[in-house]
């Protein structure tokens, strides 16, 4: 260290911002607002010398709360012959149902009751244990088959909205799929590698996804892909295979971040975004609702340097989750954290 240069610890809570009382606000993103001093003007560095943070992340967020449902809406076209028409399913998949989880810590069985509660008997999903186990979904098809084909009707009329009994659940961006296990099985074909192409005159094709809206989207059917049939999809029950164990653990590689003072340190290699990341640190060895604390002696390993002196009044400190995303606490679990600043005594 230079001869001019000295060292200032500045001890920040988040019952420092000023809107901490409000019920909405949210000790993983708090705003520290410097008194005038000297020490933290002329600031070449900012690193840590403690944090600390409780966990008590929510497992189900607004990221990863996401569940859809996708069918194919039958259709009647006319053919090139006189009041012959095709009955067929469109090519794109219909969303038919959403489903937004409750947020907040949440257990296997408080969230299969919150699906089965809306997908109802037709349609169960349960744990199978022992743990680590995974979720299997029970199929039940309950609608007669749909004769497809082509047709005579001389006073056609367009029938009502109905979807062939093929499903698919999607989970949003996916995450919710990463949450609930819902991958892995070998007997699931990928959305990359599927091996059907779609055929209007061909029941047996209507679970194609290749060249639809679910090409290349993950999706998880809920029929026996594999038989080829849609006369047993139409009517067979159908139980999922052997998944992935969910995850419930929540967020566990936290980002502590000090943003709105320029510099961005952290460079993300999938987006090649920069964030302004003071410290990374793993919390899975952490009880939910304890404190994990992270010291280090020397901050010349962690933290924001700056090109040119720069004058600290104000900065944002946050946590961020393994995506950058800023996470959420309940409001009377705090965060504490010592900054070190390395300023130039003029």
């Amino acid at each position: 260290m230079a001869e001019n240069q000295r060292i200032s610890l500045l001890s920040i809570r988040s019952e420092d911002d000023p809107g901490k009382d409000f019920v909405n606000f949210n000790p993983a993103d708090f705003k520290v607002t410097v008194p005038n001093t000297t020490k933290m003007t002329g600031v070449t560095r900012l690193c840590h010398t403690m944090i600390s943070v409780p966990r008590m992340f929510d497992n189900i967020t607004e990221f990863n709360n996401e569940i859809r449902w996708y069918q194919r809406q039958v259709r009647e076209p006319p053919t090139n012959a006189p009041n012959i028409y095709l009955r067929t399913v469109d090519l794109a998949w219909t969303n038919t149902k959403r489903l937004l989880l409750t947020t907040g810590q949440r257990n296997i069985a408080e969230i299969l009751a919150e699906i089965n509660a809306f997908t109802g008997p037709n349609e169960v999903w349960s744990f199978v244990g022992p743990a680590p186990g995974h979720i299997q979904i029970d199929v039940t098809p309950t609608d007669p088959p749909i004769v497809f084909g082509e047709f005579f009707d001389g006073a056609h009329v367009e029938p009502p909205v109905t979807y062939a009994n093929m499903m698919y659940v999607t989970g949003g961006a996916a995450s919710a799929f990463d949450t609930l296990g819902l991958l892995g099985s070998p007997e699931l074909f990928s959305a990359e590698r599927d091996p059907y192409k779609f055929d209007q005159k061909n029941p047996d094709t209507f679970d194609a996804r290749l060249g639809s809206n679910l090409h290349g989207v993950v999706s998880f059917p809920l029929f026996n892909r594999s038989l080829h049939s849609y006369a047993r999809w139409a009517v067979d029950p159908y139980s999922t295979p052997v998944v992935n164990s969910p995850n419930l653990s929540g967020p566990t590689v936290i980002h502590a971040a000090l943003t709105d003072v320029v510099e961005s340190p952290l460079i993300a290699a999938g987006t090649g975004v920069a964030y302004d990341v003071i410290s990374t640190f793993n919390i899975a060895g952490t009880p939910f609702g304890e404190e994990f604390t992270k010291t280090i002696k020397d901050g010349d390993f962690e933290g924001l340097g700056f090109i040119a002196p720069k004058t600290i009044i104000s900065f944002r400190f946050q946590l961020l989750d393994r995506n950058y995303r800023i996470l959420r606490l309940p409001k009377n679990y705090p965060v504490q954290a010592v900054i070190q600043a390395v300023y130039t005594d003029r």
